[in-house]
């Protein structure tokens, strides 16, 4: 099993490759892992996504509620209930999907629309991913949004915004390798075990898909504070 761990200044990176590649139909099947996460986002998208217009792609929204089915009447919870309404009060067009047992937690799962493109923040979406012109590509949640969550987030079971897990899973189809900066999250890929990056540097083989997680620090900026934060930075492809 591949483990390794990168904690460099910006004055002194060191380059790191992982060679494992693994074949999806696109990136919206990447499978992710719900335990040990009371609360989450999963975004799916191709690189080519974030150089075209804007366009909206399903994710994967998830909560822990206490029991997805009333014991004594088998009938959606009171919990799962309130779960259902918090959720589509904050984020717009979300839709339920679907209840399921992970283990020893109950999951409240939803599909939420996100923005992607280069112009997608000025689409007034609720959850937008867009790629600046410094290559840096920014999860971002809308003042209104925001707003919302601030409001409901006292006493909600399953949420907590030091404990939310934003992830981006990102498929390579460039057509080349893709140079990719760090600033702080957990890089995931298919047969390895999730590895740490701090300021560190890797390299995307073509066709393959990562997930880059946030860090606590700059999820919690996306939900309260600056309302976005740099998931990674794409520095160059080999062909340029």
């Amino acid at each position: 099993m591949l483990r390794f761990k990168i904690k460099l200044s910006p004055q002194s990176f060191r380059e790191f490759e992982v060679k494992k590649i693994f074949v999806a139909a696109s990136a919206a099947a990447a499978v992710f892992v719900l335990a040990g996460c009371k609360s989450g986002v999963q975004v799916p998208l191709n690189y080519s996504d974030l150089s075209g217009a804007a366009a909206v792609r399903t994710s994967t929204l998830f909560l822990e509620v206490p029991s997805c089915k009333d014991r004594k009447t088998g009938l959606e919870s009171s919990q799962l209930l309130e779960a259902k309404q918090r959720v589509a009060y904050v984020i717009k067009d979300a839709k339920f999907e679907k209840c399921t047992k992970d283990g020893f937690q109950d999951i409240a799962m939803f599909q939420v629309p996100v923005t992607i493109g280069t112009d997608a923040a000025a689409s007034g979406a609720d959850l937008t991913i867009q790629q600046e012109k410094d290559g840096s590509v920014q999860f971002t949640m809308s003042e209104q949004a925001r707003h919302k969550l601030d409001q409901i987030t006292e006493n909600a079971y399953g949420f907590d915004p030091d404990d939310f897990e934003i992830t981006v899973w990102m498929k390579n189809n460039s057509g080349s390798d893709l140079k990719v900066f760090v600033p702080s999250a957990i890089v995931k890929a298919e047969g390895y075990a999730d590895t740490p990056v701090h300021n560190g540097r890797l390299m995307q083989k073509n066709d393959v898909i990562f997930g880059y997680t946030l860090s606590n620090v700059a999820a919690r900026g996306v939900l309260a504070s600056k309302g976005s934060a740099d998931a990674f930075v794409i520095e160059e492809t080999s062909a340029q």
